[in-house]
């Protein structure tokens, strides 16, 4: 290499530089710094479309924290399947680590029959994940869940049960799961 090709791609290096450390607005806060990282996410599309930025703004969602997970949960919601799948990725790193997770947020998430499937899903995990008390509650209220990987549990969990019920008792439980399912 000569020097004029050293000194490009030295400039190249410090440009990425400046602006990954600015692409995601520094001079705001660090929730509203997520939101713009997920809102970058969200423009994932199919042939590579909108992944140079969805790079950049994961290495700003990896390194958020677990009270900002409820705001990648919400990113969640009415996107595709590649962006679902990174924001996925990014909320089950940060709930990796160890942190205390905000679990009133990550609930209202979960409850709100409103927001995306395989989010809604996620906030479960994550709040079941070591609550085997709080899973074994909730399961059975998902019967009639609009979420079907969700209703699926509750369905899995009636046919487990049927196999401990008397004859007459398992063919009502499983026509139930049937119906529901």
């Amino acid at each position: 290499m000569n020097k004029i090709q050293i000194h490009l791609m030295l400039i190249g290096w410090l440009l990425i530089a400046l602006t990954n450390g600015t692409a995601y607005g520094t001079e705001t806060g660090p929730d509203e710094r997520i939101a713009e990282a997920v809102k970058a996410v969200r423009q994932v599309g199919a042939r590579g479309q909108g992944h140079d930025q969805a790079v950049r703004a994961m290495q700003v969602l990896n390194a958020a924290t677990a009270d900002q997970i409820p705001i990648i949960l919400e990113g969640m919601d009415d996107a595709n399947q590649l962006v679902v799948n990174w924001l996925r990725s990014a909320v089950v790193r940060i709930a990796g680590d160890g942190s205390k997770l905000p679990r009133d947020e990550i609930r209202a998430y979960f409850d709100d029959r409103q927001r995306a499937d395989l989010g809604r899903l996620l906030a479960f995990d994550l709040l079941t994940e070591n609550d085997a008390e709080l899973r074994d509650k909730l399961i059975p209220t998902l019967i009639d869940d609009p979420s079907l990987p969700l209703r699926y549990k509750a369905i899995a969990n009636l046919i487990k049960e049927s196999g401990q019920a008397n004859e007459q008792q398992a063919i009502g439980m499983l026509g139930f799961a049937l119906e529901k399912a």
